[in-house]
């Protein structure tokens, strides 16, 4: 293959991405605290989770960019990038997928999310909320109990449970792992399970991986 020929190749327009056009919540270019903070916030994080974040910014601010070998490429100008953009959510949330976006559906669909998945994703509630969960939140879709018998939990009886599994069994659990822990709490602390009931969970991936 000429050189010409691989100039060619590298530098032509990217053809299998799209852009879709919806109305959304976007931060303006830069990276402080503050926009560590928001974006904590906005995934409604505990307290301990956004201190973890601001220590790992705070680390990274140290850190000087690798120099590899042969490859050569401009600095990175990471205040140029904006670090937050999600669709804009309706102030009570879709009561059916008949009220979204039909320009975010359409990315749904091009994506291949399964219609169930897509419900969760534009905070579609369909099920009332569990006992004791909050019904503001974008994740609480998953808080009621399926009437089939599966449990779901929220955000953060999953984050908690993960914290306490690292600590009492010294495994970094995935939120997947997070979700069962929980999950097996519930059903012990509403009497499902007896302490006698032996529970076999699954993690199937590492923590690190989804921290970033």
């Amino acid at each position: 293959m000429s050189e010409s020929t691989v100039d060619a190749l590298v530098h032509r327009e990217y053809t299998a991405g799209f852009v879709t056009d919806i109305e959304s919540e976007t931060l303006p270019p830069g990276l402080d605290e503050d926009v560590v903070r928001f974006i904590s916030a906005r995934k409604s994080e505990p307290e301990w989770l956004t201190t973890w974040r601001l220590d790992a910014f705070r680390r990274w601010q140290a850190m000087t960019p690798p120099e590899w070998a042969h490859v050569q490429f401009p600095p990175i100008d990471f205040q140029a990038i904006s670090y937050y953009s999600a669709p804009k959510s309706q102030a009570e949330g879709p009561r059916s997928l008949d009220e979204v976006d039909p320009e975010l559906l359409r990315t749904y669909a091009k994506l291949g999310i399964p219609l169930h998945e897509q419900e969760l994703l534009a905070g579609v509630v369909k099920q009332p909320p569990a006992p004791g969960a909050s019904p503001d939140s974008a994740g609480d879709a998953a808080s009621a109990r399926d009437p089939a018998g599966a449990v779901a939990v929220t955000d953060a009886e999953l984050t908690e449970a993960a914290r306490v599994a690292s600590r009492t069994e010294g495994i970094d659990v995935s939120p997947e792992g997070g979700a069962a822990f929980a999950a097996v709490r519930q059903l012990r602390e509403n009497g499902t399970l007896s302490p006698k009931d032996r529970v076999v969970i699954f993690n199937t991936g590492a923590g690190w991986l989804y921290r970033g």
